[in-house]
């Protein structure tokens, strides 16, 4: 699952890579969505069928059947959610689905065969891929000073348009005041 951090109470794109590791195809992918997420959406994912179960209004899990991840291959499945609003870990689990009705849990505790995937919930990530709730649109990552600090580049910047801005200023106003063209 990517991210594998974010931050709190953001409205986050993330994408599930579910790759088949196995001698028959996967048919089916199932994924529960943690404690604390209350807004879920999920993208549309031609040739599978989604399914959404929800209990008492929220979306507890996600299930994509009916296409077909070949051996040897990949699928990425993709959904937004609004993270939790505490900082922690949450766990991601998915149930893999093989054709012939073999099924590999992937709910286990981190080093384990079979871990979760996991995401960490807090303040000092950087957004990536998270969703602006009054544009619709999703901030990609970062490249130099949007989200965080360019390590001291961007105060230098700063000061340097700022004074270039004064100096224009000053020129500006002895050309008014010897009364030349300012051409």
């Amino acid at each position: 699952m990517q991210p594998s951090a974010s931050r709190p109470a953001d409205l986050q794109r993330y994408t599930l890579t579910v790759p088949n590791e196995r001698g028959v195809p996967t048919v089916a992918v199932r994924v529960t969505v943690p404690d604390g997420i209350e807004f879920f959406l999920v993208e549309n994912h031609p040739g599978w069928t989604t399914h959404v179960e929800r209990r008492n209004g929220r979306v507890v899990s996600v299930g994509f059947e009916g296409g077909s991840i070949p051996v040897g291959g990949y699928d990425t499945f993709r959904f937004i959610a609004k993270n939790p609003v505490r900082e922690g870990t949450i766990a991601w689990d998915v149930a893999q689905v093989y054709k012939g009705g073999e099924i590999v849990d992937w709910t286990g505790p981190p080093g384990s065969d079979t871990p979760a995937s996991r995401t960490e919930i807090r303040e000092s990530v950087v957004p990536v891929d998270t969703v602006d709730v009054v544009s619709g649109t999703t901030a990609a990552a970062p490249t130099a000073g949007v989200f965080a600090s360019g390590g001291g580049n961007d105060t230098l910047a700063l000061v340097l348009a700022c004074v270039a801005l004064g100096l224009a200023a000053v020129a500006l106003v002895v050309q008014l005041l010897k009364g030349r063209p300012l051409v």
